[in-house]
């Protein structure tokens, strides 16, 4: 009985300690897209949360960096990180099973998330006819591989992107209907 007190206080004691570690090491970075753009190789390998609209196409599913002024990579390719059954579009070369160490939060904003971002007209002369814009905060691990002069880094289509970010959390999800008149049409 007294050998499980004492046990009961140690770990009382320790708790406090166990979980301010694990606190700092899930703590994520907030950034923006154009702040990891321009340096990526600072990024790599650590949580960070960014807000941004996602773009999802077939073959697509990315955070472009279009609007960045200095860049080193030119868009942040999207995963989900292990979890759901599928990865939200399909692309070549890919594993389209999430697989990453980083499990995905499938809790209801997640659900609403991938709800807006998949929804597509059903009609057979539509081409990537998604129905909303959406705007979301991701928390995820961002990688990062040196672009190098006319190779491809490994990451998404082709493999075509330098960073990727396996998605762990999605927050604050906004969902804009798409103009009917625009669906199927290129931008």
């Amino acid at each position: 009985m007294g050998l499980t007190i004492q046990a009961a206080i140690t770990f009382v004691a320790v708790l406090p300690v166990l979980a301010s570690g694990q606190t700092k090491s899930a703590q994520s970075i907030p950034t923006t897209v154009c702040e990891v753009v321009k340096s990526p190789a600072s990024f790599s390998g650590k949580i960070i949360t960014l807000r941004a609209p996602i773009q999802i196409a077939f073959e697509n599913f990315r955070i472009s960096a279009d609007d960045c002024t200095e860049k080193k990579i030119d868009y942040l390719w999207l995963e989900y990180g292990s979890g759901p059954k599928s990865q939200p579009t399909s692309w070549c070369c890919g594993d389209m099973v999430p697989r990453d160490s980083l499990a995905l939060v499938q809790n209801p904003e997640f659900r609403r998330f991938h709800h807006y971002l998949t929804a597509v007209r059903k009609a057979k002369a539509c081409y990537d006819c998604y129905l909303y814009h959406v705007t979301a905060t991701l928390t995820g691990r961002f990688d990062a591989v040196e672009p190098q002069p006319r190779a491809l880094c490994g990451f998404g289509h082709l493999g075509a992107a330098c960073g990727r970010l396996v998605i762990q959390t999605v927050a604050d999800v906004v969902a804009d209907p798409v103009d009917p008149s625009t669906l199927g049409k290129k931008k």
